[in-house]
């Protein structure tokens, strides 16, 4: 399931266009100064600016949280029950189901940009821009980053590496992540990484696995879309960036999607306009709220360091 934000497009267009001539003092009068349609301007663009990056929230369930439900947002897992044989005349045996609570707890994530009476001059889509891509690359950042801290946390699959210091991933390593997760009847249909990682596995092998898609791919335009019939997400945020040999140090993970890992969402990347008039200016914040939680570890496959 593709995350997609309604329409977010044609908003940010139709936008620029009632406000492409209009200054940042000019927009902050409509709506009788509540800076209404600059807050739009900006939320637009920071949505517009997260899809243009690699949203982890494509490979998740996806929960919407009603208004109305306090800082956590609940949704219930039902583990897969193995059925039988009707013998003639008898009844079907009963098989009680196991029900557990999966628990998201609610987090605000923000950023916050205070601007002078000085910028209030400048054009009100130029800033817009400028102020949307800063907001909307920070916004996803936490999402993706808040996505990878509970996938890496997952416990009941994982494929270890050992050695001294920071490892590499091969062929077997992926195959084997992938074979776990099949082992428990899910479906490995998602690949996980950080582009060091994702490079390193590429070129470990690429002697012997040059007639693959996947090569063909990367030697062409160096990127890789698909591994082993897996959709292959690379994201500097995962992982940190640094690796130096610590136990269960995560390097890839193998998942299957819309099904192993949950993002509930109470309300969507949202900007506020406020006026300071001891700081001649206004603040700016955009914000979302939302939570990541593990739902099926069994269709997670951490590549981990031992």
């Amino acid at each position: 399931m593709s995350y997609e934000i309604p329409s977010v497009t044609e908003a940010w267009r139709e936008l620029t266009d009632s406000y492409g001539r209009l200054t940042v003092a000019e927009a902050l009068m409509v709506s009788s100064g509540s800076g209404t349609s600059l807050a739009q301007l900006v939320s637009a663009r920071a949505a517009y600016q997260m899809l243009t990056k690699m949203d982890a929230r494509n490979f998740c369930r996806l929960e919407q949280v009603p208004p109305g439900g306090g800082t956590t947002y609940h949704v219930q897992r039902f583990t897969a029950q193995a059925g039988g044989t009707l013998t003639e005349g008898n009844s079907a045996s009963t098989t009680n189901e196991t029900v557990a609570d999966v628990l998201f707890n609610l987090t605000i994530y923000s950023i916050r940009t205070d601007i002078s009476d000085l910028l209030q001059r400048q054009a009100a889509v130029n800033f817009a821009d400028a102020i949307g891509r800063q907001h909307g690359n920070a916004m996803i950042r936490e999402t993706n980053n808040a996505l990878y801290t509970v996938l890496e946390a997952n416990t009941v699959n994982n494929r270890t590496i050992t050695g001294s210091g920071e490892q590499e991933v091969a062929w077997a390593d992926v195959l084997t992540a992938m074979e776990l997760v099949e082992a428990s009847r899910g479906e490995p249909d998602t690949l996980v990484t950080h582009p060091k990682k994702l490079h390193e596995f590429m070129r470990k092998d690429v002697g012997t696995q040059l007639f693959t898609t996947a090569y063909v791919d990367y030697l062409r335009s160096g990127k890789v879309n698909t591994v082993a019939g897996m959709a292959v997400y690379s994201d500097a945020v995962y992982g940190g960036g640094s690796w130096s040999g610590t136990t269960l140090e995560s390097y890839m993970h193998v998942l299957q999607s819309d099904e192993a890992l949950g993002w509930a969402q109470a309300w969507d990347v949202s900007t506020e306009i406020q006026r300071l008039a001891e700081y001649i200016g206004f603040k700016m914040v955009t914000s979302l709220a939302g939570a990541a939680s593990i739902i099926v570890d069994e269709f997670i496959a951490g590549i981990k360091h031992v």
